[in-house]
């Protein structure tokens, strides 16, 4: 705290030395909300005094000596607008300035704009071919530093990301956490925010850093909405994935109602296995799910500084996946049937409550969340056992029943200080409950007996209370800022009683090199957590094959992690950018031999000793012709792996790296092609073998832009999975094809409709962001 504490004023100096000249202040407005990222500039004569961009919300302040001025505000969907000012010793305000949307023949937008806030890229998401047809994680892909593989979301080489959509938080594991993704589209998105590293008003565990989805603006007192429909399909996968959407807004209400569906009735799944002794083995999965989410919402502004709104939203979600498999071992086959079944569902319901307490930003929000998931299982397991003329049965059969609740409220307050300060403040309490419980049962002679060994019934319950400040300074070319968290924890279970605190502090500063901010340097450093998701600490057990299965962890600790970063950026697009994240007691997945049968893996989570992440990111994009673009990304890492405290640190080198070329070509055609690869990764005992994959769509246009027809060819190399383990000197390999990585084509249209005048749709905020998150199964890779 005392280090903090006197390097708070230091990183503050640079700016307040700078000449304290007055500043211009406004917002850029149209009906309905605020216009993000216009360009703003202040002329005297033909020479630019002052220049910048208007924040997510429409705001904007520019400092220059005393005198007269033209402001100038651009933006690509609005007509200009100019206003001639006097700029006086005491500065500014304009209050709103409001612009008139361009005529629609008059805007063609051909890519995305990216640009760069003090801890932040943005990516506008456009009305151009290279958006047409794309859903939500086909957008992602597209902004800076964002990488989307199996195992999740990662921000410059950081797994563990965040997704935000309106401000709620996307909960649930990676697969669905990129269904709700692809349910959404180019239609309904406006921008993208990549934040590589949080602040304090963050929860603490943000380790991979956030990404922001805000959706586009629609109509007044009127209505707007979209249709899609695709289909993807492979010689062993077929699923189908329709949504819909529509927002109301009239008078002070705004209302929205939207659905989606991913079905997959077919999805085969083919493993085999070897080891450095006589063994192998393979298994076949037919599995199928279905997915389904529902999400209604009410606002309502009883006052332009005054909003209300509810949300109810419930997800669905069916998993079947029937096994068979074979294994030959020292002369013995085993011949298996699993039948694992899994079905669950979560409710959340939001409310909260926002004061605009001034037009400069500032504001206070109440926010509370329940959420409940519910989750039910069965498993049937049936295995013979030949050696010679020697056979014997197994079966047994096992219930899971899990449920969680989630309570949460939060009240944050935003005050817009003078100077450029910004204060920011705020609390929040939550309350985590699990009930997990399982049954097992074994058949013999004709009778069912309970194997107690196997079954359980545990009960975990965590409080936290945690509270932040944090101050940030724009002054000049410098974007400063700094703050502290502080976080609580207790828990209580039958097994485990403990609690502990922590501090977790962060700094940024990012710095214009010449006055057109085409050039940016920005540094940050902030202190982090990653907490157990709630499957990793329950202790199922999930058959994979006749010699291995899965489990969860109760005793797992948190993950400290210190992340800093050097970043530089040219024109907003273009980014260099080193660092590292250091983690102790990092959660991974590692591989060891069943106490009870050697021959039999369990793969479990533990706490490493140490891990660490040196990396090097580079995003290159290049415009060749006026129809051809590429963009090249590309991550280095250079990973040092402790297990134990006593083990010699291992190193690895790791890369990670896309090429995507784009065309846009008449009659309304475009054309993309997507390279992918990956060098072996390490992660605990395991490894995933190297993986090369390319991919191409061709979109059309119809109906004056409002219909747009695509297909997709995804993974034409169709390159398959390696996963490899060491455990007490044997190797294991595990070769697999699995249907959602492999090749398949996808073929889809969508459809977008509007009537009336544009307004903003806005989603009820939640406060339960990093909690739902934990409802998904830790990914055991932290890139």
């Amino acid at each position: 705290m005392r280090r903090l504490a006197i390097l708070f004023p230091l990183l503050l100096t640079p700016a307040f030395a700078a000449a304290q000249r007055p500043a211009v202040t406004g917002r850029a407005d149209e009906a309905g909300g605020g216009v993000a990222y216009a360009t703003v500039t202040l002329l005297r004569g033909d020479r630019q005094a002052a220049g910048g961009a208007t924040d997510a919300e429409g705001r904007f302040r520019l400092t220059a000596d005393t005198g007269r001025y033209l402001l100038s505000l651009r933006h690509v969907g609005y007509e200009p607008l100019e206003r001639p000012l006097h700029l006086g010793p005491q500065g500014l305000d304009l209050g709103e300035l409001r612009l008139t949307a361009a005529g629609i023949g008059s805007v063609t937008v051909t890519a995305e704009a990216v640009t760069r806030e003090s801890d932040r890229f943005v990516v506008s998401v456009g009305d151009g071919p290279a958006f047409a047809g794309r859903d939500g994680e086909e957008l992602l892909r597209l902004a800076p530093g964002v990488r989307i593989g199996d195992e999740g979301i990662s921000v410059n080489g950081a797994s563990g990301t965040q997704v935000y959509v309106d401000g709620r938080k996307l909960k649930g594991s990676a697969e669905q956490t990129a269904s709700y993704l692809r349910s959404l589209t180019a239609a309904d998105i406006a921008r993208i925010e990549v934040v590589p590293q949080t602040g304090a008003e963050f929860a603490a565990d943000a380790r991979g850093g956030v990404i922001l989805i805000t959706l586009r603006r629609r109509r007044a007192d009127g209505l707007d909405g979209h249709l899609q429909a695709a289909t993807t399909q492979s010689s062993g996968f077929g699923v189908y994935a329709p949504s819909g959407r529509l927002g109301i807004r009239s008078g002070r209400w705004t209302v929205s109602a939207s659905a989606a569906g991913v079905f997959t009735p077919r999805a085969e799944s083919h493993f085999t296995e070897s080891r450095s002794y006589p063994f192998s083995g393979k298994s076949r999965t037919e599995g199928r799910s279905n997915y389904g989410r529902g999400e209604f919402a009410a606002i309502f502004d009883p006052s332009p500084h005054h909003t209300a709104g509810l949300s109810a939203e419930y997800t669905a979600r069916g998993l079947h996946m029937p096994t068979a498999s074979r294994t030959e071992l020292s002369g013995t086959t085993t011949d298996s049937r699993y039948r694992q079944r899994a079905d669950g569902g979560t409710l959340t319901l939001t409310a909260n409550y926002v004061w605009r307490i001034d037009t400069l930003g500032s504001e206070l929000k109440l926010i509370a969340d329940y959420t409940r998931y519910a989750s039910d299982g069965d498993n049937d397991y049936r295995t013979r056992y030949t050696s010679g003329t020697d056979a014997r049965d197994s079966l047994y059969r096992s219930d899971d029943r899990s449920r969680y609740d989630i309570l949460t409220a939060e009240l944050s307050l935003t005050h817009r200080l003078a100077h450029g300060l910004t204060l920011r403040a705020g609390g929040r309490c939550t309350r985590n409950g699990m009930d997990d419980r399982s049954r097992y049962e074994a058949r013999q002679d004709d009778t069912w007996h309970d194997l107690a060994d196997y079954g359980y019934a545990r009960h975990y319950t965590e409080q936290t209370g945690a509270a932040y400040v944090s101050l940030a300074l724009k002054r000049g070319r410098w974007d400063l800022s700094a703050g502290l968290r502080g976080e609580y924890t207790a828990i209580g279970s039958e097994s485990l009683d403990r609690s502990y605190f922590g501090l977790f502090p962060n700094l940024s500063a990012n710095y214009t090199l010449n006055g057109l901010r085409t050039w940016m340097l920005a540094a940050q450093w902030s202190r982090n957590i990653e907490r157990p998701s709630f499957p990793a600490l329950n202790p199922v057990r999930i058959q994979l094959s006749d010699y291995s299965y899965q489990t969860g962890n109760p005793a797992l600790r948190p993950t400290y992690i210190h992340r800093l970063s050097l970043t530089l950026i040219w024109r907003y697009r273009c980014v260099l950018s080193i660092g590292g994240n250091l983690h102790r007691d990092l959660i991974r997945e590692v591989a060891s031999a069943d106490a009870a049968n050697p021959d039999a893996i369990r793969i479990r989570p533990e706490n490493h000793c140490t891990e660490n992440h040196w990396f090097a990111f580079l995003t290159l994009p290049l415009k060749i012709t006026r129809w051809w673009e590429l963009k090249l990304n590309a991550v280095g890492v250079a990973q040092r792996i402790r297990l134990e405290r006593r083990d010699t640190p291992a190193t690895h080198g790791l890369l990670f790296a896309d090429a995507t070329a784009a065309f846009t070509l008449p009659a309304e055609f475009y054309v993309e092609a997507v390279y992918r690869c990956q060098s072996r990764l390490y992660s605990g005992n395991s490894e995933v073998g190297p993986r090369h994959t390319l991919g191409a769509t061709v979109k059309k246009r119809l109906c004056k832009k409002r219909l747009t027809l695509f297909l997709t060819a995804q993974n034409l190399t169709d390159c398959g999975w390696e996963f490899v383990s060491r455990t007490d000197g044997i190797r294991r390999v595990v070769k697999g094809r699995q249907p959602w990585s492999g090749r398949a084509w996808k073929i889809g249209a969508s459809w977008n409709f509007s009537s009336g005048e544009r307004f903003r749709t806005r989603k009820v905020e939640s406060a339960a962001d990093s909690e739902r998150s934990r409802l998904a199964k830790t990914d055991g890779q932290s890139k």
